[in-house]
């Protein structure tokens, strides 16, 4: 199973199969989280920048701070051993 930093490394904007729903979120959202912290980033701006509907968003995530787990966890459980 791929975990999530190798499939945010291997997306790239020419890849011409379409991103999934879930991956363009996580990407948009590190893209946001990244320029202007999570506590000032909206669920909005995340959904409108990964052009999917914002109900989407809550059916993956349930929560912002999930999704920023969904970000992190996977980053902290591959620098920790």
């Amino acid at each position: 199973k791929k975990n999530l930093i190798f499939e945010l490394m291997i997306t790239n904007p020419g890849n011409p199969v379409p991103l999934r729903k879930k991956q363009k979120i996580l990407l948009k959202a590190v893209e946001l989280f990244a320029q202007k912290g999570d506590m000032n980033t909206l669920t909005s701006e995340i959904v409108q920048r990964a052009r999917v509907a914002e109900g989407t968003i809550f059916r993956h995530y349930k929560t912002k701070e999930k999704l920023l787990l969904a970000i992190l966890v996977p980053i902290v459980q591959n620098a920790l051993p």
